[in-house]
């Protein structure tokens, strides 16, 4: 039972190391907590085990760490979208005979 969870644990490590966006989400992870604490802190197609699926998730959340505006702006914009429809919903109603 131990080399079992031994090897599982092992087996575990090795799709990661081989996994070929390590590189990019530990970048991507090194800019968030740099984001996160403003210090000057130093800084294979089917293995691995699919953090290239999170890449753009974590880019995202990076980019916004990055430019906090954006999410206010999107924000603003989302909201306005239901304003504008509301207004021309009103406009067509108050036009009606």
């Amino acid at each position: 039972m131990l080399s079992s969870a031994a090897s599982d644990a092992a087996q575990g490590a090795l799709n990661v190391v081989t996994d070929p966006c390590l590189f990019t989400v530990g970048q991507l992870l090194h800019r968030l907590n740099a984001a996160e604490q403003p210090s000057n802190a130093p800084t294979v197609a089917t293995l691995g085990i699919g953090l290239c699926k999170v890449v753009p998730v974590i880019r995202a959340v990076v980019y916004l760490r990055e430019r906090p505006w954006v999410a206010a702006a999107g924000i603003a914009g989302f909201l306005g979208l239901f304003v504008g429809i509301g207004y021309r919903i009103g406009q067509r109603r108050s036009a009606k005979p």
